[in-house]
């Protein structure tokens, strides 16, 4: 029986991953954004409103949720979500990792989609999201 693979080269890494084709729609394996979807997410970061003040672990449970749920704007929600609040209060260490981490997420995203450099995409973000 022959089984096929995706490889999955991670922009940011230097890891290659390999998910069979098979359960690839059951693992929530997905198509990246279009350019067009991801320029209008750059386009609309500002305009993000940010969630209401929670206590710490109900806000670290949504945020893992919605980075969880692959969708790239859900990820964009969570970097300004926490990004805001860094300059407010600043973060927990839970919460600076998790910050990084979706940071990560969203730029290799929009690398790929826009076909540009991550530095670029950060970049990007950084002037979009200044507070």
């Amino acid at each position: 029986m022959t089984v096929y693979y995706y490889a999955l080269k991670l922009t940011l890494d230097d890891v290659i991953l390999f998910v069979p084709v098979d359960t690839s729609d059951e693992i929530g394996l997905r198509r990246i954004c279009t350019a067009q979807q991801a320029r209008a997410l750059l386009d609309e970061l500002p305009a993000i409103v940010r969630d209401a003040d929670q206590c710490w672990n109900r806000r670290y449970r949504e945020n893992m949720l919605r980075i969880r749920s692959g969708d790239t704007e859900e990820v964009a929600k969570v970097v300004k979500n926490l990004l805001v609040r860094q300059s407010e209060r600043g973060l927990s260490t839970g919460e600076k990792k998790m910050l990084g981490s979706a940071k990560r997420i969203l730029i290799s995203e929009l690398a790929l989609a826009l076909r540009q450099e991550p530095a670029e995409i950060e970049h990007s973000l950084d002037t979009r999201l200044c507070l």
